[in-house]
């Protein structure tokens, strides 16, 4: 059975807030956002995330796990994410689909357009390191 608890809540709304960016769990203690046990907020991550609500996805550069709401219009097209900050931007345009189409059709594959992310660093980012 799952319950709607405030921390719950205050973890919905923080993710809500930061929709364009995959977040951390030290993220979001750090900005004193949620105020429960590391252990609660982990587990009410792995409700929203088992439930749909949200998205959960290993960093190699933070080396742990990230979260993201799993926004409806998330499904069918291309991302890019910012390896820095965790920015996210969704690219819909029928030229980057119609790719998407031929890379799976020329491998026989099925390409599961909504976990189609390219990594790299978003113009803020690039211009702090170079």
């Amino acid at each position: 059975m799952t319950y709607n608890t405030r921390a719950k809540k205050a973890v919905l709304d923080f993710l809500n807030s930061n929709s364009d960016s995959w977040i951390s769990v030290e993220e979001i203690i750090e900005n004193n956002y949620v105020n429960v046990k590391k252990s609660t907020l982990y587990r009410i991550l792995t409700e929203l995330t088992d439930s749909g609500v949200s998205l959960k996805e290993y960093s190699e550069e933070k080396e742990c796990y990230l979260y993201k709401i799993n926004r409806s219009d998330c499904h069918s097209h291309l991302h890019l994410t910012c390896i820095d900050c965790g920015k996210y931007v969704h690219i819909e345009d029928e030229e980057t689909e119609s790719l998407i189409d031929r890379i799976g059709e020329k491998n026989e594959f099925v390409i599961n357009k909504g976990k189609t992310v390219i990594y790299g660093l978003c113009e803020k980012c690039r211009e702090k390191k170079y």
